[in-house]
């Protein structure tokens, strides 16, 4: 349920200072990936999907919904997940510049890493969430 709907769709307030333009990705990681992709499929309305040893991942024209392994998710994020069991892991985020979310970042002394191309904010750093900059 949306209480503000007008502060939402209100382009002004879309607006952020990092730059961000959208949500490229949202991910969870579990044990066995594959054990989520019923839940996965009915949820996105998407049958025909990604599945590799690393997990899955559901392209939905919006951004992208993947569930990844503990390994995966270490290696495409360069940290790892917090905590056990299925869990949301992170969020990519396209953004204009790298360097203006770093500067942004680094005013807000909130550490970063680079990792393949991206800004990462690991989850250890993110409330349990980790946030990874791409460009757009």
């Amino acid at each position: 349920q949306q209480h503000r709907p007008e502060n939402f769709w209100n382009v002004a307030m879309q607006a952020h200072p990092n730059g961000a333009r959208h949500f490229s990705s949202v991910t969870m990681v579990a044990g066995d990936p594959a054990d989520h992709a019923e839940f996965f499929s009915a949820f996105t309305g998407i049958r025909a999907f990604s599945a590799t040893s690393a997990g899955l991942r559901f392209e939905t024209g919006e951004g992208d919904v993947e569930c990844l392994s503990d390994r995966a998710f270490a290696f495409e994020f360069g940290c790892e997940a917090l905590g056990e069991g299925p869990r949301l892991t992170a969020f990519t985020i396209a953004v204009d510049d790298l360097a203006v979310v770093e500067r942004r970042l680094e005013q807000e002394a909130i550490t970063c890493l680079t990792h393949q191309g991206a800004l990462i904010v690991p989850p250890q750093n993110a409330f349990g969430v980790g946030l990874r900059f791409v460009a757009v």
